[in-house]
């Protein structure tokens, strides 16, 4: 008995001595294989170990590597296995954090991928080392989540086309409706029709990419909205618009108006650029050519209690008509914002780039107003080619050429030449037909000077 019972310990010491040696032989060529950074090899050396290896033996970067291969080879299970085995030794391990911020990237996990970014960042900061990696990555994922949508078409006829663009990822509480304006007349052959109908929404990229859900009404053949009427577009809408606790209708010209009209009667701000409609008798723009007669209400036959944000030049005059006797008496508590020599459309707000910073303070801080736009703005009109085209062209209409001509040198001179609508070789072109009209040689060769000088600099 004696003897079997000695064989029996000899056998399990030995067994056990063989079984530590085999244990520390894989975390051996495990280290091995991590240390030759051979995914191949770490996941091969892993998986012939795993449920014997002792993870207590292993680095820092054993972990990280070993979560690098996993990752690699797209073993997901075994990764957060790894990881979580590793955030026990390694709580604060900045490579690990930075893996699983990735895995859970790859995953489309984005809030928890921005959580352990977070924590990198706090990390680094306690530190005093530079996150600014780290924060580029942060604002990446956080812009992907505003840009990946769904699109929706929740109406659509022969002539218009109204899809809902809204957020996977998240929910804002913000909806953007937004109308294309026009500029020519119905045309049954329009070949571009199919593509007006299908092209992207009105300031889409804008209001998408700020976070924000859309519904975009595209317009086949642009009627000024007039076969488009207000109980079609509720009954259109009414589903959607009620899921947002805030909605803006935004646009500029023809869909400025269409903003303002389909606003009245929902619980919705307009913020419009220039709205007009030629068509309209208040303009002064109508002809007998008109292809369409005007068949809707006349805005200043409703009373909406909205606010409106309505930015228009007063010197272009069908705008300040519009906006004077249609728009003002119609909307009591809005806030107009005069622009001058900014011309018709919102070109000029997008030149000096205020057009993004203006609508998200009416978002933010809930108003807009004319004392804002001098105090943030007006500044930057000395850089605006389109703020000088429409002062010359004001001046040269008030017989005041010489003032012009000072002007226009004065745009020639600029050193940027942002050419959104209009540019240097537009108010150059103005000016020398003035004076050329007026046989003013000494002025004729000024403005040539300072128009090759500008040349130059360009």
């Amino acid at each position: 008995m004696r003897i079997f019972v000695n064989f029996f310990l000899q056998a399990y010491k030995k067994a056990m001595f063989l079984f530590g040696r085999t244990c520390w032989s894989k975390e051996n060529k495990l280290k091995k294989a991590v240390d030759s950074r051979d995914a191949a090899l770490i996941l091969c050396c892993y998986s012939k170990s795993k449920g014997s290896i002792n993870f207590n033996n292993l680095r820092e970067v054993d972990f990280q590597y070993l979560c690098e291969a996993l990752l690699k080879k797209n073993k997901l299970k075994c990764f957060y296995d790894v990881i979580r085995d590793g955030f026990q030794f390694f709580p604060n391990s900045l490579p690990l954090l930075n893996l699983q911020s990735l895995a859970l990237r790859r995953e489309g996990r984005y809030n928890e991928s921005i959580k352990t970014i977070e924590k990198i960042i706090h990390i680094k900061k306690t530190k005093g080392e530079d996150a600014s990696k780290y924060v580029c990555r942060l604002d990446g994922i956080k812009s992907k989540i505003k840009t990946e949508c769904c699109c929706e078409v929740v109406y659509s006829n022969k002539n218009y086309l109204i899809k809902h663009v809204s957020h996977v990822n998240s929910s804002p509480d913000i909806l953007f409706v937004t109308f294309w304006g026009g500029g020519h007349d119905p045309d049954p052959s329009l070949p571009l029709k199919s593509y007006m109908l299908n092209r992207k929404g009105y300031a889409e990229k804008f209001v998408i990419g700020s976070g924000y859900d859309l519904l975009a009404v595209n317009v086949g053949n642009y009627n000024f909205y007039q076969d488009f009427g207000k109980s079609e577009f509720d009954s259109a809408t009414q589903h959607i618009l009620g899921k947002y606790k805030h909605v803006y209708m935004y646009g500029g010209s023809g869909g400025g108006y269409a903003a303002l009209y389909y606003s009245i009667g929902n619980n919705a701000v307009p913020i419009v650029f220039s709205p007009r409609v030629r068509i309209d008798p208040s303009t002064g723009l109508l002809t007998k050519n008109n292809n369409v007669g005007f068949q809707h209400k006349f805005l200043d036959e409703f009373i909406s209690e909205n606010k409106a944000f309505v930015f228009y030049d007063p010197h272009t005059i069908p705008d300040r008509k519009f906006v004077e006797h249609r728009v003002v008496p119609a909307f009591p508590n809005a806030e107009f914002i005069a622009l001058p020599f900014s011309g018709h459309g919102a070109f000029f707000l997008s030149e000096i780039k205020a057009l993004k910073e203006i609508v998200m303070r009416i978002i933010s801080a809930g108003g807009f107003n004319q004392s804002d736009y001098y105090n943030i703005f007006s500044h930057r009109r000395r850089e605006s080619l389109i703020y000088h085209y429409h002062m010359v062209s004001k001046l040269i209409s008030s017989n005041k050429t010489n003032s012009a001509l000072v002007v226009a040198c004065r745009a020639l001179a600029m050193k940027k030449d942002r050419e959104i609508r209009y540019g240097k070789k537009d108010i150059y072109k103005i000016m020398l037909k003035k004076l050329e009209r007026e046989g003013d040689c000494l002025g004729v060769k000024r403005l040539n000077n300072s128009f090759k000088a500008s040349q130059s600099v360009s």
